[in-house]
């Protein structure tokens, strides 16, 4: 079976789960036609990303780690994002630049601080980050797709496809959490490819992590932390979390 088909038959258990909350393996078999084995092979990669928890007979949806909408996240630890974004704005070009912008509340922070600038241009799938953008004079481009209620973000093939063909000189990518992960990760299957698809493009690739994401999970890992240039994060993040983070890529700490 083509791994395309195997992320494909997840994805909709994903979506099964956070519909339903229980899903059982009997059921599931019948679903996707497949053995068994297989599903349980499923449902043991989903536990292992924290989107489920076995119990008998199935699986049931791991609310441990509810992520909350983007728009009920913007003024959680303002400060300790503000200096994240003022730190991540050094390595901006004096010159004109193509800016990518996933999505997430530091993100949209920095968007705000975009319109500081002129001669930029930027691209993004996130509606906190455009209506950010609405207030200033740089060019953005939004790249659409299927619209998420909880990233506020558009996500899907058709997102991705529409990069194809650019550019980009820097991007700046947000994470739900990170903790026990050897990357950066998203809430989603959906974002987390939009995630690869814009780093793919971008020049300089840096993530945006505010301390809080060190001790919280995430259900999909989107890339490993050798695939970008830069983390930065604030003096509360934890040292012993850091550190092997720093062998990998440089780490950033914003004062």
């Amino acid at each position: 079976m083509k791994a395309s088909e195997i992320q494909q038959r997840r994805e909709q258990m994903t979506q099964l789960l956070i519909e339903n909350k229980k899903i059982k393996v009997r059921q599931l078999v019948e679903h996707f036609h497949v053995s068994d084995e297989t599903i349980r092979k499923d449902l043991k990669y989903l536990e292992e990303q924290g989107i489920s928890k076995t119990v008998y007979g199935g699986a049931v949806l791991d609310q441990s780690d509810a992520i909350e909408p983007v728009i009920n996240r913007t003024t959680t630890f303002l400060d300790d994002k503000t200096k994240i974004v003022k730190a991540a704005l050094e390595f901006l070009p004096e010159t004109s630049c193509v800016i990518g912008l996933d999505q997430g509340s530091t993100v949209a922070l920095l968007a705000r601080y975009l319109n500081h600038y002129q001669g930029k241009t930027v691209l993004t799938s996130s509606l906190t980050a455009i209506m950010e953008l609405m207030n200033g004079s740089n060019d953005f481009y939004c790249v659409g797709g299927h619209y998420s209620k909880a990233d506020m973000s558009f996500q899907g093939n058709f997102t991705s496809q529409a990069l194809n063909d650019i550019r980009i000189d820097i991007g700046f990518f947000g994470s739900s959490g990170v903790m026990n992960r050897d990357g950066f990760c998203t809430s989603s299957f959906a974002d987390a490819e939009m995630k690869r698809a814009l780093l793919a493009k971008c020049q300089t690739k840096i993530v945006l992590l505010d301390h809080s994401k060190f001790s919280k999970s995430s259900f999909v890992k989107a890339a490993d932390w050798g695939s970008v240039d830069c983390v930065i994060t604030d003096k509360r993040a934890p040292e012993e979390v850091l550190e092997p983070i720093a062998t990998k890529t440089k780490v950033i700490i914003a004062n």
